[in-house]
């Protein structure tokens, strides 16, 4: 080694470390690193000091530690965690408070609560639009489950007295949706190829960062056989935590111009159409993150 090199690793050697970091901003890095974020750029200074201070080094590790044992915990209760069980148990609670425990009510309350997410994009304020969305599950509920006027009124009272509980649901939903590998339904019916998405079995993960637009996450990719090839593609790309935005790409080999094909998509009771651009691309927008785990996708062959 140098004479150089022997002076500076003297320094460095002997050089004053410094105080010691305090327990809380060494927890505030280990919740960051946990986070995902790159703690080598946002808190430079204090990783500098924890790579060349024993003491810090070694609460920092113990920190991790215990972080990762936390995020461990975490991820699995989220995979016994169903946002529609915790909401329908929240539901059942206030409703049976003003009817009692009359038949069919959980089944009611759970028809109810899996028909409201595919209808937000925000969260929900008390108002006529919030109250419409909440008339139009419930109708679909009460179609097929026998009721009577008085327990529709208690849980049409319920929904609107706990509205922080269904927007608390709402969130979680799309959270536990987001990302999962999806299930795909595939069939010709006459001109159209339809695709019908349904969540595949999947570990639940916490999101531990609140940075969520912008986010892609690819849906499906599937090449049809009949009559004539296709290649379709969709793509949702997160705009809030309840929202998205949805591509969906149509390409053929051989074909001349991928312009002008119609795209229809449908989820509840809602259906939407677009046609594609120049690049073959349908777009459509807003749409709940909710209703991608019940969404048909048909293409004009």
């Amino acid at each position: 080694m140098s004479k150089g090199g022997l002076t500076a690793l003297y320094q460095a050697l002997n050089e004053p470390i410094g105080p010691h970091l305090d327990d809380e901003t060494l927890a505030e890095i280990a919740s960051a690193e946990a986070a995902g974020e790159d703690v080598d750029r946002r808190y430079a200074a204090h990783m500098r000091h924890i790579e060349s201070c024993l003491t810090c080094a070694e609460a920092y590790a113990d920190l991790m530690e215990m972080m990762s044992a936390a995020v461990s915990e975490m991820a699995e209760a989220a995979q016994k965690s169903d946002p529609v069980e915790v909401y329908v148990a929240q539901l059942l609670q206030a409703t049976r408070s003003r009817v009692g425990d009359v038949s069919n009510l959980p089944s009611l309350i759970q028809a109810v609560a899996v028909a409201l997410p595919a209808r937000f994009t925000v969260s929900p304020v008390p108002g006529e639009e919030t109250e419409a969305v909440v008339e139009s599950a419930i109708r679909k509920a009460t179609k097929t489950i026998a009721t009577t006027p008085e327990v529709v009124t208690a849980l049409r009272e319920a929904i609107r007295d706990r509205l922080p509980d269904l927007s608390a649901y709402l969130v979680t939903f799309a959270q536990s949706l987001w990302g999962r590998a999806m299930e795909i339904k595939s069939e010709m019916t006459g001109a159209w190829q339809s695709l019908q998405l349904s969540p595949a079995p999947r570990a639940a993960v916490p999101m531990l960062s609140g940075q969520v637009a912008g986010a892609e996450w690819p849906l499906l990719s599937r090449r049809s056989d009949q009559p004539l090839p296709l290649t379709i593609e969709a793509r949702a790309t997160r705009s809030t935590e309840l929202e998205c935005w949805l591509a969906v790409r149509v390409d053929r080999l051989g074909l001349a111009t991928a312009a002008g094909r119609t795209v229809q998509i449908a989820f509840g009771d809602q259906e939407l159409a677009a046609v594609t651009d120049e690049q073959g691309v349908a777009r459509f927008e807003p749409l709940p993150i909710a209703a991608l785990s019940q969404l048909t996708v048909r293409v004009q062959v």
